[in-house]
């Protein structure tokens, strides 16, 4: 789809926004309607895994991705297995968003310049391309294990406890971009 002005030209501040759409993980709002249980694969990896808290990514009014994140008795704590499940609501090429998580762990204040410039390569690796529907989830294991699934099948395993805490910062860290989305995925309860 183009948009144009009045000239038959592209729009350039129209062409702004919507390139700025494709960077977006900035605002969240609203809910991700009906709580939704753990899929099976994370039951298997987080026994009792229960839903902890859902919400909605939107920038600029566009719905980006619902999250969910899950825990063993719906309680998340950080040194134990959780898993945050993102059900896109766009297209998005596995590159944007490996660029766009290392944008938000740079801002966050995580990570030196050459792990940056590693952790990139390394979700660059593990994410594909995704359409309206797909679901990409991260599953904190313990010790550092991080594994990935899209759509339930195992993409991806990094055994790096600094990307796996720059990561799962981008949502759950109290300086993260997103604050909205931040205290849903937690329940409301406030937890650090």
């Amino acid at each position: 789809m183009t948009i144009q002005g009045s000239h038959g030209r592209p729009c350039a501040h129209a062409l702004l926004l919507a390139g700025l759409f494709v960077l977006a993980t900035l605002f969240a709002t609203g809910t991700c309607g009906a709580e939704r249980a753990p899929a099976a694969y994370v039951t298997q990896l987080i026994p009792g895994a229960q839903t902890v808290g859902t919400g909605r990514l939107t920038w600029l009014g566009f719905h980006a991705y619902d999250a969910a994140l899950y825990a063993g008795n719906a309680r998340y704590e950080d040194g134990k297995p959780f898993a945050l499940g993102l059900t896109y609501a766009r297209k998005f090429k596995g590159a944007a968003i490996a660029e766009r998580s290392i944008s938000e762990i740079r801002k966050l204040g995580l990570g030196q310049d050459q792990e940056l410039a590693q952790w990139q390569v390394t979700l660059g690796n593990i994410f594909p391309d995704i359409a309206p529907g797909d679901q990409l989830t991260g599953v904190s294991l313990g010790g550092g294990a991080l594994r990935f699934f899209h759509n339930g099948r195992a993409i991806g395993t990094v055994n790096d406890e600094g990307l796996r805490h720059a990561f799962f910062s981008i949502w759950l860290d109290p300086r993260t971009s997103a604050p909205e989305l931040r205290r849903k995925l937690l329940g409301d309860t406030g937890a650090k």
